[in-house]
């Protein structure tokens, strides 16, 4: 059994704290309705971390809450805040100083290996590795994992579920079962971690199976098989290697080719210089015989001024002898002639001979660079057509190799990334199909070993017969009008059967009694096999009364119920369970005369609810509708 003891508890509203002191064997919350008892009982949930719907002058009023609790050997404040900052829970060491401040709910962060509150709470009562071993975690299977809500669900029965189910057997997400073999050492922590582990294998293969099937299909509507596309893709590599290869030993033997060229370029590039050089030599030279032709000319027209040689205009052949002309004035302009050196009538012929001879030998010097020239562009034309008859001889040859190699080697690359998909896709089947047997043979080593742990737990079978005599002496106990002597769990679910009746086929009233006297038996058991039962040492029953009914034998049941709860504290005295156990019972009406001075009281009242201050005026609440 785990100790877990409540000792203080602190609700802060408008008039500052209400201070409660917890540190009682058996306490007896009483008060009319709406004053605040269920909300005391949401307000020590609320501090261990637990998802609560607050009643209005709570959730309105109360900024936060504080409790003291003793966890196993260690003493701690719980503290945490209503409204926007309840996601963390506050844990204070005696000396109100923080210690650490945890999440409540899972986050990204915490799938990653942050602490949660369920984690330190659990790691304080000794659980972790019990409820929630890390391995869980390490799979990452979060629906495998239990947290401490589910042992708080063994701890506080509310008075909404209490007549209505067991440990919230009804609800379809409940780890109800799961939570009660761990607690009573029907189950191994190892059989959780490796039923996570099945479960997770599991989910695998049939992703595995998706994808396969999936590849299969591929391959189905394709022409190639799955393993004739990865020979193809290594034929195909090794020819792309093979022309790659080739490529460069043509590429090599071209380049060889190309320097071997290269003294009849040069032989060309000198052919073409010197034909340059000719052609400039032939441009001077033919504009050489352009001034000599036209110093020639101008000389000659000297001769014709000099002798009024023109008899006839020059423009229109009009007579020019018919007109009269001046003396010293040239018959065609009319202009003045120029005089003539006295001493030279002949100078005029000279001029021109010497022009016509300059211009002969202009003439020659065209003529011989007109020559050169057309041996240079012979040899400049021989030098090309030598170029041109090596590249066809040596060079072509390669150019050819060449286009023909890229075009195999294109083909090639083409075919390779066709053939890639398709051996991607081979590989990742054979990958898959590896997995699959991976797999399989794990879950089969899983299922062994879980099958052996079974085996060895088959022996703690005789748990459950004790739980069954528990079971039955709070049934006798709390003297049941229609009981006949038949009350034991059923082992399939660990669920009441008084009579051979399912808890579903009581009436309200007798539900409220069974599950009150299922948690009295529960913990019964746990504190006779303390050191192999976990159950924690704290159980908190809201409004027995209210759940079984108001006429006479309803409160002589009522004050059974009552009797067998506070004997439970006497039953410890007979174990070796040292801690004392704690019971927190509230309801309406305070506990008969008789039983009063077994337990403390905490009675509330409309004039003095939970929360101080706080007035049902304040709230529009109806102070007369039963909580």
């Amino acid at each position: 059994m785990r100790n877990l003891r409540l000792l203080e508890l602190r609700i802060h509203g408008p008039l500052g704290p209400r201070i409660i002191d917890l540190d009682h064997q058996i306490i007896s919350v009483s008060g009319p309705a709406n004053t605040g008892k269920t909300s005391m009982a949401d307000s020590i949930a609320f501090a261990f971390g637990q998802k609560v719907s607050w009643k209005l002058a709570f959730s309105r009023y109360v900024s936060h809450v504080e409790l003291r609790a003793q966890l196993q050997d260690e003493e701690v404040w719980l503290r945490r805040y209503l409204g926007s900052k309840s996601k963390y829970v506050d844990i204070l060491n005696l000396g109100f100083e923080l210690v650490e401040r945890l999440p409540v709910a899972s986050t990204r962060r915490v799938s990653l290996g942050e602490t949660t509150i369920s984690d330190r709470l659990l790691s304080l009562l000794d659980l972790k590795e019990k409820i929630d071993p890390d391995e869980i975690r390490a799979v990452n299977n979060r629906a495998s994992r239990l947290g401490f809500t589910d042992v708080w669900n063994y701890i506080y029965r509310t008075q909404s579920e209490i007549d209505r189910q067991v440990i919230l057997h009804q609800d379809s997400n409940s780890s109800r079962k799961q939570a009660f073999e761990l607690l009573f050492d029907l189950a191994d922590p190892r059989a959780q971690i490796l039923q996570a582990r099945l479960k997770e294998c599991k989910k695998s293969l049939q992703e595995q199976a998706r994808s396969q099937k999936t590849l299969m299909n591929f391959f189905d509507q394709s022409t190639v098989k799955p393993d004739q596309a990865v020979v193809e893709y290594e034929s195909t590599l090794a020819e792309k290697g093979r022309l790659q290869k080739r490529l460069k030993e043509v590429r090599e033997q071209a380049r060889l080719a190309l320097r071997r060229s290269e003294a009849l370029h040069q032989a060309a590039d000198q052919a073409h210089k010197a034909l340059r050089n000719a052609m400039e030599r032939r441009r001077c030279a033919d504009r050489s015989v352009d001034i000599a032709y036209e110093a020639l000319r101008s000389h000659k027209q000297s001769l014709l001024r000099q002798g009024n040689a023109f008899d006839k205009c020059p423009a229109c052949s009009s007579r020019l002898d018919l007109r009269p002309v001046p003396e010293a004035h040239c018959n065609v302009c009319l202009q003045p002639k120029p005089e003539e050196p006295a001493n030279d009538p002949n100078h005029n012929h000279r001029e021109y001979e010497r022009a016509s001879a300059a211009l002969a030998t202009a003439e020659r010097e065209a003529s011989a660079a007109h020559d050169k020239y057309r041996d240079a562009a012979t040899a400049a034309m021989e030098a090309d057509e030598g170029i041109r008859d090596y590249q066809s001889r040596e060079i072509a040859p390669f150019r050819d190799s060449i286009e023909e190699l890229l075009t195999l080697h294109a083909a090639a690359t083409e075919r390779l990334t066709a053939l890639s998909t398709q051996k991607e896709h081979y590989e990742r089947l054979q990958e898959i199909e590896s997995g699959i047997r991976a797999t399989q043979k794990e879950i089969d080593a899983l299922k062994g070993d879980i099958q052996r742990i079974r085996d060895q737990l088959s022996s703690r079978r005789r748990i459950l017969a004790e739980l069954d005599k528990r079971f039955h002496e709070g049934i006798t106990a709390l003297e049941l009008p229609w009981f006949t002597g038949q009350a034991q769990l059923d082992h399939a679910d660990y669920l009441p059967l008084i009579d051979q009746q399912a808890f579903s086929q009581l009436g309200g009233g007798i539900k409220a009694a069974v599950n009150v006297a299922y948690s009295f038996a529960l913990m019964r058991h746990a504190m006779i096999n303390h050191h192999v039962a976990y159950l924690p040492s704290l159980l908190i029953v809201d409004s027995i009364n209210k759940n079984i009914g108001s006429n006479s034998t309803d409160r002589a049941l009522a004050n059974r119920i009552y009797k067998y709860a506070l004997s439970t504290e006497d039953a410890r005295a007979d174990t070796a369970f040292t801690s004392p156990i704690q019971l927190i019972i509230l309801d309406n009406d305070r506990p008969s005369k008789k039983n009063q001075k077994l337990v403390h009281e905490f009675h509330l009242s409309h004039e003095d609810p939970l929360v101080p201050g706080v007035t049902h005026e304040d709230t529009g609440e109806d102070p007369t509708h039963v909580e």
